[in-house]
Formats: C-alpha cells, structure tokens, sequence
C-alpha cells in the first residue's frame, strides 16, 4: 500500500505541486511586526480504505544541520480526520515569524485554518525561538494511526470502528525555509539568488469612496517590483503568482477571500523578461466599494479572471505585502500576435514573502 504525503503552497493544493523552498523577509524587531507564512500540506491515499490521521508535528533543522527542538503545544487542535482513497486532500497551516525579547521565532499553529478560526495562543501553537537569518528545512510527521477507520457516514466522516493495519507514520518532503534580512539600505525589498523582490506602494494614504450606492473606486495600491541583478536573463510569470496578504489595525491578518466569474488562460503577456541590471514592475488591478453589511471591501486582481478579496471594517492604518509564488517553470501560453500558443520556459520559480508596507485608508 502507498500513501503520499507532501508540502505544497495553498493556492495549488488541488493541482498537487511542490514548493521546492520559501523565503521569508524578516519582520523588523519591534512590537506588532510580524511575517507571515502559509504552509500546505496535501494527502494523497492510494491504499485500498480510508485512512484515519490526526496531528502534524513540525521539525526544523537549522543551518548547521542541528534538528531544533520546540515548545510543544498545551494542546493539539487537528481532530481526527479521514483521507479517502484516491482523492487529494490539502489542509492549509497560519504560521508567523516575530520577535520576542529579542528572540526571533517561529510559530505554527496545531489547528487547521479552513477548519477552526482560533487565535495563535501558547495553548495551540508550536515555537520554534532564538532563530537566525539563514536557510533551514522544514517538514511535517503525519500521525497516522496503525489502525484502519470504518466510516458509517462518510457526509459526517464519523469514525465508527478501528481494526488493524500496518500504517506508520508519515513525512512531508523537506522544504527549504530562508529567513532573509532586509536590504540594509531598503527595508520593504528582499534579495534572493540574485534577484530583489520589493512591494511597493505609491500612495501610503489613500480614500474610500463615499457611503453611496454603487460607489466604486480604482486604485493603484500595491505592486512588485523584481530587480535581476544576476548575469543571465530571467523570465518572470505574472500570471497567478502575485498574492496579497494584509494585516489589520491590531496586526493581525485579514481573512483572504476570493471570487472568479469568468476564466482566463495564460498569454505571452503575462511572462517578462529582465535583462541584467533590469527591473520589472507589476500592479494588479484593485478596487474599493462599500458592501450592504457597512463593511469596506478590497479587490485584488488574480490575473486569470479572478480576484482576492479583504473586508475592512472602518479606516485606519494597515500593512500589505505582494508575494510572489511561482512553481511552474514551463507553461503553455496563448500569443496574441501569432494567435498561436507558445511553450514558454525557464521561468523563475520559487516562493518569496516580502516586507510588510504601511498604507491608510481614510475616508472622504
């Protein structure tokens, strides 16, 4: 029997790829700053039952190849849970970097996001601290019972008896986790392998329409720009692979929704190439409206008939950052001009959480 178990971004859970490694810009040391990191884990059961699974234990191993030992958790929030033959599963961890006394950390909650809503408390997370900057690996145990689930009702995935079976515990693949400074001289831009990644925000004050129906605004918020300081030309993909995060008033992150009417294939427009010395700049197209509940709502363009979605409940001061996540180093794309489709290759790849910016929404 076989049972696959690996480490993937959440916006790609259902198409099963792999991120190979991640690189996470460093908050600054100072209360409220924080990065934050989503971690997807995707389950795949080729054995002839559903099998029944439980908790996901972190290990980090640090650059000098030691396995860190973390602050376990008072309690594990992950419930028992059924994987079904055949079918993918993914299940989606919030984790954050921040400073504490001085003390860089690393916390990964218990609990699954799309499952339970519950705050990042010492009770159901685990901490990782005294990290530095530099490139570790991460993975997660699967606790897989040697006992095999019987569901009687597979709509409430409620676990009815357990027999024997001959499953062990399981491992995700490693993932390269790379903590990164701050450019010294530019504190909202990263640089990785040669390539600086920065969010930019023109504006850091802008308004919100007036409370009137249909009011709807345009907006150049937020963008990303990448920098190739490398000796060789690179390609990078716009096309579903410049996610928003933002965090609120109190630090802490807005709820991510999003939405899709229609569907649009990759163009040769949407990949750019940079020459050395050469930057490219990247601005989603966002908008801003009142919804009937009195809460503010933020678009964000995903570039493939989509957007991302924020609510906001009033005015204030908020951080936003643009990361770029690409894991497809060849794709099929549609020429305009040929009106032919094109294999283009040796795109970029690789996950990149930039620094937080601070903007403010004001109103009229």
């Amino acid at each position: 029997m076989a049972f696959v178990c690996k480490l993937t971004h959440p916006c790609d859970l259902e198409r099963g790829y792999q991120i190979l490694w991640l690189a996470i810009a460093l908050p600054e040391n100072k209360p409220g700053s924080i990065a934050t990191v989503e971690l997807g884990i995707s389950f795949k059961n080729n054995t002839s039952s559903p099998l029944p699974f439980r908790d996901l234990v972190p290990e980090l191993v640090a650059p000098d190849g030691q396995t860190l030992k973390p602050q376990e958790p008072g309690t594990k929030g992950n419930k028992w849970g059924l994987i079904t033959r055949g079918l993918p599963v993914g299940i989606t961890l919030l984790g954050r970097i921040s400073w504490r006394n001085n003390s860089l950390q690393l916390e990964i909650p218990t609990y699954w996001h799309y499952l339970e809503a519950s705050p990042i408390t010492p009770e159901n997370y685990w901490n990782f601290d005294s990290l530095q900057p530099g490139i570790y690996k991460l993975r997660f145990i699967c606790d897989i019972p040697s006992r095999e689930a019987i569901c009687s009702n597979p709509e409430t995935r409620h676990l009815a008896e357990l027999k024997e079976n001959n499953i062990a515990n399981l491992t995700t693949p490693f993932v390269n986790l790379r903590l990164v400074q701050p450019l010294e001289h530019n504190k909202t831009a990263v640089e990785v392998d040669g390539i600086r990644f920065e969010t930019l925000v023109p504006k850091q004050e802008l308004n919100i329409p007036k409370k009137e129906p249909g009011a709807k605004a345009g907006l150049q918020l937020a963008g990303i720009r990448m920098t190739n300081n490398r000796l060789n030309p690179v390609c990078f993909s716009f096309y579903v692979t410049v996610i928003p995060e933002i965090l609120g008033t109190n630090s802490q992150r807005l709820f991510r929704g999003g939405f899709s009417d229609w569907f649009r294939q990759a163009e040769k427009s949407d990949f750019v190439l940079a020459m050395p010395g050469e930057d490219v700049t990247f601005f989603p197209g966002t908008a801003i409206w009142w919804q009937q509940n009195d809460k503010i709502l933020l678009v964000i363009d995903a570039q493939d008939g989509g957007a991302y979605t924020f609510e906001f409940f009033d005015s204030g001061t908020y951080k936003i950052q643009l990361n770029y996540v690409n894991i497809q180093a060849s794709i099929k794309a549609y020429d305009q001009e040929d009106m032919n489709w094109k294999q283009i290759e040796d795109v970029w790849t690789g996950m990149v959480i930039t620094p937080f910016v601070d903007f403010k929404l004001t109103r009229s």
